[in-house]
């Protein structure tokens, strides 16, 4: 079966009001790619529409939010590589960065260290004297150079694809879980739908047990 692992990096957390910056993707296990929202490459998008290629990222429903706006659907099985992890160990933490750290031995680079800059002002007394003072503050994810975060974005894609190559194997993951991954972030998306018709014969059903007690 064909992968797409995939990651993408947005300017907040509700997809209705933020926005994606950019999007890392590996097919196959092949080069680790980023690229601007504006300019979404055939190769992805052909990956993401393609029913034979699997899904794959951390938490994916998070990405796929933003993605479905600018490209529809996904077509195909979707893929959370946490949640092997979870049943592994239920009761340890199950984020990218935790799971890259203790799996796979690998220093990850934290998003905040990115979202922190430090400014150099130089203060000139009476005496004309300058002194330096350095002062912290925080900058919006959009504010990060398009390179450095391309790079942070590429290395999560990375993270994620090995974890899936390393994941525990078990027949519900491998099964279930995809349908389960696929109708929660359908519902989501849509909302629940309901067959009254069953639901009014569940009801009869009900109701003449319920007579006959």
């Amino acid at each position: 079966m064909n992968t797409l692992v995939f990651d993408v990096e947005t300017t907040g957390l509700d997809s209705k009001t933020d926005r994606i910056l950019c999007i890392g993707y590996k097919i196959n296990g092949g080069e680790v790619k980023s690229f601007p929202y504006e300019q979404v490459e055939r190769e992805f998008f052909n990956a993401y529409r393609d029913p034979r290629t699997l899904k794959v990222g951390a938490n994916p429903k998070f990405d796929l939010h933003f993605l479905r706006p600018l490209l529809g659907d996904p077509v195909g099985d979707i893929y959370d590589v946490l949640i092997p992890y979870t049943h592994l160990n239920p009761f340890q933490e199950h984020g990218l960065k935790f799971l890259t750290t203790k799996y796979l031995k690998r220093e990850v680079q934290e998003l905040n260290s990115l979202l922190t800059v430090i400014d150099r002002i130089e203060k000139r007394n009476r005496k004309g004297e300058v002194r330096v003072e350095y002062k912290r503050k925080k900058r919006g994810v959009a504010d990060i150079p398009r390179d450095v975060l391309e790079e942070y974005n590429k290395a999560d894609v990375q993270n994620t694809y090995d974890l899936f190559i390393k994941r525990p194997i078990h027949p519900w993951n491998e099964n279930e879980e995809l349908k389960l991954t696929k109708a929660l972030f359908n519902i989501e998306n849509r909302g629940m739908y309901f067959d009254r018709e069953k639901l009014n014969g569940f009801k009869e059903k009900w109701e003449g047990e319920r007579d006959r007690i």
